[in-house]
């Protein structure tokens, strides 16, 4: 079924009014028009009143990229994205096709990517045949335009500027109505990738907050999502059409060159073609390393996410360099994979380049030995296609690893959409007298587990016991889901056993009971965040809320000169990706240690008033940015800059002329390159900006689960996020737009090259060699291409560098504790400092911000030696400042604090936290082994672990400690019971 059927989420709001048959295509169609003078709402991105020619050239983005140049990015804050493309509509649509896809084939054989396809199977279909028209006009230009010009040329007595100037003119056209098929290509593919990325967003949070528990994922997991995933499902969209245009080009390219050349062709052809299987192993090699090096981004961020929601404990603990030394040894391992995905991508781009070139040359080394004559014609006809198959191998490279990440995205994202969703209990009766009623059942936070491995506590590996096993509480309830399933069923959670109770409407009920008994166990039972186990007998119910070559080779040397050539071009391709490698990821590396150190190292001040999610957003967005990203951005650019330079340098040895044309067309370049430019850097960062509300608004609504369950606040938080996602999409629309924008122009401007030494060569030919000639003409139609592109990455890569500023923005953190007194005025402490306890405020006045109130005002006490002081006071009085100031969290506005006769001010701050313990207010759980949230780096044995939890009655045998032997790590759904924690 479709959602047409009923297949939607009430989540994401009503159910969408969508026209059956071809009047679901009657707004798309009005885009062909060529022009309309229909206008857009003055809040939003002018999308839907385009008409062909406005949509095709970009023309709608010229007065918002001038509003940026002039006015900065306020200009298009308030600039909404169009309904069609919005967060929203586009979640609510896949939702549908994604139940579609699990009621067809189940959750074992669906296919999420599969119901991505089929969500926009339209736009996909018309994309290919611009990619197919794009490739016609590409192939145009070598096979009709230089081959027929070159051969009008060879005739010299007959050239005249008039019989050879609509070859000139059809050069410059070509190369114009190629870019703007291009254009429109892109313009198709990014509002493909908007509305995919973003409802893909949408839907992945829709899902989180219904899951019953995240099933041992992090925050931190759930905020790469937003921060690394969708940006590769972007990539992945815009970058993977070209899989059909590159194919295309080489397929028709091969069969002209054997029409045209013979079969010594098929030489070239082979190679080519030969070549290809190569590059698709060596894009899953780089998508076999990339998986695994998301899979330890993940874990890294998880770890710096914990260490930033529980930055006060660690600071208290004085646990920092701990924790970034095991941030650090963790990135160590995610840089060593990452650098063979890098490593890989590189390599198989700088050989695809190789490819033609030596192609090529073994062809016409051969052709010539064989005796055949070789005509300047035949050769750069020749030399131009393969030129444009070199193109379109330059292009494969990319589209199979963005196809490659998308893939491991997409499976990604199945996993969380099918995870189990919160139990919807049964409603009772209308007009029952009870709230709640709950009979017979026993719940677990823990789940089955079918012969995995388990750890002890002191790390040992065991399996589970199997065969019989007597009878003990809780066998019943394994027995019966065995016979269910047919399955051995291990309970890898504590549970809560045969509980029955009812709970009237109105009455205020409270549970009693010692730490780890259930309290708060039982009340995520009642919101359905525990597992019900008994299922045959026990009920719960209550009341429902009211994306160059030579002419002739002489034969043996130059096979020689060939063969040295190409081995060098081969080595030196080798040593430039180890080289991108290393320096790139050596400085991501050193970023992000440094980054992490100066984060940590700053004051509670800079944590309170900077949202986790900005902070998590560097760690991750911005720094697969510097790891992916930019290595490859800078690989390409400067490739293609010696490009541009030796083919100007080859254009303007056969025409000195050109060089007047370079300076109107330079002014042109200029002009759009200052506009571009000036806007280009903002859009990014404003995408950035605002990218990071919405990890931040994931995080905290994870945090929050439980309450947004208890208030029914699913549908608000929802639509909330989609708002969120809609304004970043904004952003990242307008940024890629603007590339695209620039693109053009500078295709135009190419298309001028093209004209201009078209026509120098025809006004000039009786003075110029024919190789010569073709030579230029060769290298322009080059040049169209290669100008835009590099032009594009040159900003692009800026704009990427974007994320290295932000980065070394918390590398150079100038705010950091303990600097209120010089190291040289620090005090000496005696080995056992503090030896009795004694603790004296002295007029000690604090406040946690400039231009706040005081939070302690004038503070006076003693606290003797081994007295327990109780502290009472009404919510703000102060009580937990006093903790603050105590482990200099915040330093003092004036008065003193002296512990056994020391100044603590005059201490550093690591001996100062290590003499002092505390019990934090709230719970902290890092991911780990029980041992390791109990002793995360080891200072103790296992006898004071084992006397460290008798003292909180959780004696080696009891039911929880049996528990926590056996499962290595702690899991989210362990988390719920505030007792255990």
């Amino acid at each position: 079924r479709n959602e047409a059927q009923g297949m939607y989420s009430i989540d994401f709001g009503p159910k969408p009014h969508r026209k059956s048959g071809l009047g679901k295509y009657s707004q798309g169609m009005k885009k062909a028009l060529p022009l309309r003078v229909a206008k857009s709402p003055k809040d939003s991105i002018p999308l839907e009143t385009n008409g062909l020619l406005n949509y095709s050239t970009f023309s709608w983005l010229s007065p918002l990229l001038w509003g940026v140049f002039r006015q900065g990015v306020d200009h298009v804050k308030k600039f909404g994205i169009t309904e069609k493309e919005s967060a929203l509509i586009n979640a609510q649509r896949m939702y549908g096709f994604w139940q579609a896809e699990r009621e067809a084939k189940g959750d074992s054989q669906a296919s999420f990517g599969k119901s991505i396809i089929r969500s926009f199977r339209t736009r996909i279909l018309i994309g290919a045949f611009a990619s197919l028209l794009y490739a016609l006009l590409t192939l145009a230009i070598p096979i009709i335009v230089i081959h027929y010009f070159l051969d009008y040329l060879a005739e010299a007595e007959n050239v005249t500027l008039k019989g050879g100037i609509i070859y000139v003119i059809l050069l410059g056209l070509v190369a114009i109505l190629r870019g703007v098929v291009s254009s429109f290509s892109w313009m198709l593919n990014f509002e493909a990738a908007a509305r995919i990325k973003y409802g893909c967003l949408a839907l992945l949070f829709r899902k989180i907050l219904h899951v019953k528990s995240l099933q041992g994922k992090t925050e931190g997991d759930m905020a790469n999502f937003i921060g690394n995933d969708g940006q590769r499902i972007w990539d992945g969209i815009i970058m993977g059409p070209f899989i059909i245009g590159g194919p295309m080009i080489l397929i028709i390219s091969g069969i002209y060159c054997v029409v045209y050349l013979g079969p010594w062709a098929l030489v070239s052809i082979f190679i080519v073609i030969g070549f290809f299987p190569f590059m698709v192993t060596f894009a899953k090699m780089s998508e076999k390393f990339k998986d695994a090096s998301i899979k330890l981004t993940d874990k890294r961020v998880a770890l710096i996410t914990q260490l930033l929601s529980s930055i006060k404990l660690i600071k208290m603990c004085v646990w920092e360099k701990a924790f970034v030394k095991k941030v650090s040894e963790m990135r160590a391992a995610e840089a060593a994979v990452l650098s063979r995905s890098v490593f890989v991508t590189s390599l198989n781009m700088g050989v695809a380049m190789l490819i033609p070139g030596l192609a090529a040359c073994v062809t016409f080394v051969a052709y010539v030995a064989n005796g055949n004559n070789l005509t300047p014609t035949q050769a750069f006809t020749f030399v131009a296609l393969l030129n444009t198959m070199q193109a379109a191998m330059m292009t494969i490279p990319f589209a199979l690893k963005s196809l490659a990440e998308l893939a491991v995205t997409t499976r990604r994202i199945q996993q969380v959409l099918l995870m189990k969703e919160v139990d919807q209990y049964p409603a009772l009766e209308e007009g029952s007298p009870y709230a709640v009623t709950v009979t017979n059942a026993s719940f677990t936070w823990g789940k089955r587990a079918l012969k995995e491995e388990v750890k002890d506590m002191g790390g040992r590996k065991r399996r589970p016991r199997r065969g019989k096993s007597k009878d003990k509480p809780g066998h019943e309830e394994q027995k019966r889901l065995q016979e269910k399933e047919g399955e051995e069923p291990i309970l890898t959670g504590p549970i809560l056993k045969d509980i029955t109770f009812t709970i009237k409407k109105g009455h205020l009920v409270g549970v009693c009971g010692n730490v780890g008994s259930g309290k708060s166990s039982i009340i995520s039972a009642i919101l359905g965040r525990g597992a019900m186990m008994n299922v045959s007998n026990g009920t719960a119910n209550w009341t429902e809320p009211s994306k160059r070559v030579l002419d002739h080779p002489d034969k043996n040397s130059y096979l020689l000169i060939y063969f040295l050539i190409v081995l060098s071009a081969v080595v030196l391709t080798l040593f430039k990706s180890l080289s991108v490698t290393k320096w790139t990821l050596t400085a991501s590396t050193g970023i992000h240690r440094q980054g992490i150190l100066s984060v940590v190292a700053s004051p509670m001040a800079f944590f309170d008033s900077t949202p986790v999610g900005r902070i998590i957003n560097r760690f991750s967005a911005d720094l697969d940015e510097i790891d992916s990203r930019l290595p490859m951005n800078l690989d390409v650019f400067l490739t293609n800059v010696l490009l541009i330079i030796g083919a100007v340098t080859i254009i303007t040895y056969v025409s000195p002329w050109f060089l007047l044309a370079v300076v109107p067309l330079g002014v042109i370049f200029v002009l759009v390159w200052i506009v571009f430019h000036g806007s280009v850097r903002k859009l990014k960062m404003l995408d950035h900006i605002t990218r990071s509300p919405a990890i931040s608004h994931m995080v905290t609504s994870i945090q929050g689960l439980a309450s947004i369950h208890t208030y029914h606040r699913t549908h608000d938080f929802v639509q909330q996020h989609c708002k969120l996602l809609d304004t970043n999409s904004v952003a990242v629309f307008l940024f890629y737009a603007a590339n695209r924008w620039l693109a053009l122009r500078l295709d135009i401007t190419g298309a001028g090259v093209a004209f201009i030494t078209g026509f120098l060569v025809l006004v000039t030919y009786d003075h110029l060699n024919p190789a010569l000639a073709g030579l230029a003409l060769s290298y322009c139609v080059q040049m169209s291409g290669l100008l835009q592109f590099t032009t594009r990455l040159a900003v692009e890569t800026e704009a990427r560098l974007t994320s290295a500023q932000r980065m070394l923005e918390y590398c150079n953190i100038s705010d950091k504790e303990g600097t209120a007194i010089p190291p040289e005025n620090t005090q000496k402490l005696a080995a056992k400092w503090p030896f009795r306890g004694e603790i004296v405020f002295n007029n000690v006045k604090l406040r946690y911000r400039e231009n706040t109130p005081l939070a302690l005002k004038d503070i006076n006490f003693v606290i003797n030696p081994g007295e327990r002081i109780g502290i009472v006071g009404r919510t703000g009085a102060g009580k937990s400042s006093l903790s603050v100031a105590l482990f200099r969290l915040v330093e003092l506005e004036a008065g003193s604090i002296v512990i056994d006769g020391v100044d603590i001010s005059t201490i550093p701050l690591e001996h100062l936290r290590k003499g002092l313990s505390i019990i934090p207010q709230d719970p902290v759980l890092f991911t780990g082994s029980m041992r390791y949230n109990l002793d995360p780096f080891q200072e103790f044995p296992d006898a004071d672990l084992w006397q460290a939890l008798e003292k909180c009655m959780l004696p080696s045998g009891g039911p929880i400690v049996k528990y926590l032997e056996k499962n290595p790590r702690f899991s989210s759904v362990l988390s719920g019971s505030i007792g255990i924690r």
